[in-house]
């Protein structure tokens, strides 16, 4: 029923001020199902992904208005509809008079109305908004983490130093967004923070080619252990159970 009634909300609704709430949980479902369904197997794969899609999202932000004839960025089009002066603050009023309505922006954008600390906050529209991709494909790598740490024993560590330096890539975004006020490739900030800190950390803890190699890896490790395990308790006449105890604590070792 609540999968039903927000689209229908958002539809009837899209044009109101605060229609942005129900597009972003849209958003936040579309993202959380496929993060549910697609895993990457390593970090090398991550690694790869992300950095693809940083070039590209630099290319059709920074390179693309050199090519075009206004001088606008095809990324920035695509997001506000062709309407120009969406990044900037706007009074209700002088739209009113205008005869202008809102604007539709694509709804896989997250949108958030900024009221800041302008006093006239209330009467003008400033909105900041962040593509799914950017919140996806950095999603990849923190479910990747997450699942190493669940693989390896790990109590969490890479999924908590990739969740807390996600958030200051996004960080980062807001507050370069808000003082150049234009356009900015958000896995320009985003890919740079959230990769290289835990590889700096597997490299630290001697952990890396485990963290790179992923699940592969990781697997290939237990066969190898359970198979020396088995071999070993063959030649001393081991119980199975002692042999499954002893394949337990290797796995909390690694």
């Amino acid at each position: 029923m609540i999968s039903i009634t927000i689209p229908i909300l958002w539809i009837l609704f899209r044009n109101l001020k605060h229609a942005w709430i129900f597009q972003d949980v849209l958003c936040m479902a579309i993202c959380a199902y496929i993060l549910k369904f697609i895993r990457l197997p390593s970090y090398k794969i991550c690694t790869f992904l992300l950095s693809a899609y940083f070039c590209l999202d630099v290319f059709f932000v920074f390179i693309t208005p050199f090519f075009t004839k206004d001088g606008k960025s095809i990324m920035g089009e695509i997001a506000t509809a062709g309407i120009d002066n969406v990044f900037y603050k706007q009074s209700f009023m002088e739209e009113f008079a205008a005869g202008r309505k809102n604007v539709d922006l694509m709804p896989t954008l997250i949108q958030i109305m900024d009221i800041g600390f302008d006093p006239l906050g209330a009467c003008t529209r400033n909105l900041i908004i962040l593509g799914l991709g950017d919140i996806v494909f950095p999603g990849f790598l923190l479910s990747y983490c997450h699942a190493f740490d669940l693989m390896t024993n790990k109590k969490g560590l890479y999924y908590i130093i990739s969740v807390i330096t996600y958030g200051l890539g996004v960080l980062i975004v807001n507050i370069v967004a808000r003082y150049i006020e234009s356009e900015q490739p958000a896995l320009f900030y985003i890919v740079p923070t959230i990769l290289i800190p835990p590889i700096l950390f597997a490299w630290y803890r001697k952990e890396l080619s485990l963290l790179w190699h992923g699940f592969q890896k990781i697997e290939k490790i237990k066969k190898q252990e359970i198979d020396t395990i088995e071999l070993t308790a063959d030649s001393a006449n081991i119980q199975p159970n002692e042999i499954l105890e002893e394949v337990n604590s290797h796995e909390q070792n690694i």
